[in-house]
This record gives C-alpha cells, sequence and structure tokens, in this order.
C-alpha cells in the first residue's frame, strides 16, 4: 500500500506520496544506469566481495566524488527534468500562511519552475526526500546508500 509522509524543508512543509510501483521501478532504473558502474567501481575498491556489505562499509571521499562525478556527466538536463516530472504529481506542500489557517491542508506542487526559482538546493533536498520514501527498502538493501540520502533530506538540515 502507498503510503505519504511529510518534511520541513526550507519555508515549507511537503508530503509526499510513494509511486506506483511500475512508475519508481522507472525512476529507479534511469538512476541505475547513470550511478551503477561508478559506484560498482567504488564498492570493488573496497575489497569486498559481497556488494551489500561493501557498500557498507566506508567509502573514501574520492569513491564518493566518483559516483557524483558520474550524476554530473551522464545525468542531462532531460533525464533530471524527466525525474522531477515522474515525482511532481505525487508531491503537496504548505506555506506558513496556509499551516497557520488550515493546517491539514496540502495543496499540489503544480508549478514545479516557479515555485523553486532560486531554490535549487530545496529542490534536490525535495527530490531526495522523495528517493528516500520511494526507495527506503531498496537504499537499506544497500546500507550505506541509505545514510547518504538521509543526510540530504533530514529536517535538521532542511531548515
Amino acid at each position: 500500500m502507498r503510503r505519504s509522509e511529510i518534511r520541513q524543508i526550507g519555508d515549507c512543509r511537503y508530503k509526499v506520496t510513494q509511486l506506483k510501483v511500475r512508475a519508481a521501478h522507472r525512476v529507479l532504473i534511469k538512476l541505475i544506469k547513470v550511478v551503477g558502474e561508478p559506484l560498482g567501481r567504488a564498492v570493488d575498491g573496497l575489497g569486498e566481495t559481497d556488494p551489500a556489505k561493501a557498500i557498507m562499509g566506508d567509502l573514501s571521499k574520492g569513491q564518493v566524488g566518483e559516483v557524483a562525478r558520474a550524476l554530473c556527466n551522464q545525468l542531462g538536463e532531460d533525464d533530471l527534468n524527466w525525474v522531477v516530472d515522474q515525482f511532481q504529481p505525487s508531491v503537496e506542500f504548505q506555506t506558513p500562511e496556509l499551516a497557520a489557517s488550515k493546517p491539514d491542508t496540502f495543496v499540489p506542487l503544480g508549478d514545479w519552475d516557479n515555485h523553486f526559482a532560486g531554490q535549487i538546493w530545496t529542490e534536490f533536498k525535495l527530490l531526495g526526500f522523495c528517493l528516500e520514501l520511494n526507495y527506503a527498502d531498496f537504499f537499506e538493501g544497500l546500507g550505506g546508500l541509505k545514510g547518504a540520502v538521509q543526510k540530504f533530506t533530514t529536517p535538521s538540515e532542511s531548515k
């Protein structure tokens, strides 16, 4: 069953509902195609034969950097926009003003471009939250990746 979670990120509260499983598959496959090879090289560099155990080990800054560079080099503008398009229908938000007058009311995030204008870091925190909510068990199976996603999306860092 799909579930929703609410998180404060910046000035707004965001309510994200999990994608349907087939939509979640499409996003996961696209992201794996981008980071799979460099992540595999980083894991191989740990000298562990079991990938799940290797990822739970400490990746060096250089290994994490290689994965980040792969994202930057291989994830194009169209790819990022496609990922946003997949998550946008599952995101609602609440401004402080709306929270004060109607605390249980969230509105669809219809105009992503204007909402996040000048707030790209906030946008990426929200995308990290979407990934965390949709792939928690997948990240759990990979150990350290969940922790990496959480570093970008925890409420204390989101404000």
